[in-house]
């Protein structure tokens, strides 16, 4: 299942999309995202935390299925709440926002990830300026966030955008305790902290 949700442009958008549909990497799936990126790195237990809009938008429940993932236990009346395990991984979806919009730990260290959506194949200035500012924002909240968290991640949509801006935010980021990470179409992370480091 892709992360990616294509959509046609409104027709103020229309000139501006590359490709006929708009590419929405919803926030969702970039929580979902994070997640599995979180389980490749040796994570065993992951939460996310999205709102309602955010199952409205993305087929949460079906992307895990597709993963291999089983509910193994309900949580509240929102329907994607639960617990779900594949092999010895487990994932929570909780619907309770101000906690990080996923949560980790990995190899001993709690890990708060913020996590931002958006159109990743526009060149609307508009949605640029979007992509921009949600960025800023996932920052923010990180800067303004927990204490307890031993590593902080911003992340993203991969667009141009993005990266010029993540390149030039790295290095201060960096000095602050906040790591940015790009997510692709595809579901795949790269850290910029890895670009400013060298």
């Amino acid at each position: 299942m892709t992360f990616i949700t294509e959509k046609p442009p409104p027709n103020g958008r229309a000139a501006k999309c590359a490709g006929q549909l708009e590419e929405h990497l919803y926030e969702a799936a970039v929580m979902l995202a994070v997640a599995r990126w979180m389980f490749e790195l040796g994570a065993e237990k992951v939460c996310v935390h999205p709102d309602g809009m955010h199952a409205k938008q993305f087929d949460i429940c079906g992307w895990l299925k597709n993963e291999g993932f089983k509910r193994i236990a309900e949580r509240g009346k929102t329907r994607e709440a639960g617990t779900y395990t594949r092999c010895h991984q487990t994932l929570e979806v909780e619907f309770m926002p101000g906690r990080g919009d996923v949560v980790a730990d990995l190899k001993g260290r709690r890990v708060v990830v913020e996590t931002k959506g958006g159109i990743i194949n526009t060149r609307h200035p508009g949605q640029q300026s979007r992509l921009r500012r949600h960025l800023y924002e996932a920052v923010g909240m990180l800067l303004d966030g927990p204490n307890d968290a031993d590593r902080l991640i911003a992340a993203v949509p991969l667009h141009r955008e993005t990266q010029k801006i993540a390149r030039r935010m790295a290095g201060r980021c960096l000095d602050a305790g906040i790591e940015i990470a790009l997510v692709s179409g595809k579901g795949d992370v790269q850290l910029c902290a890895e670009d400013a480091q060298g």
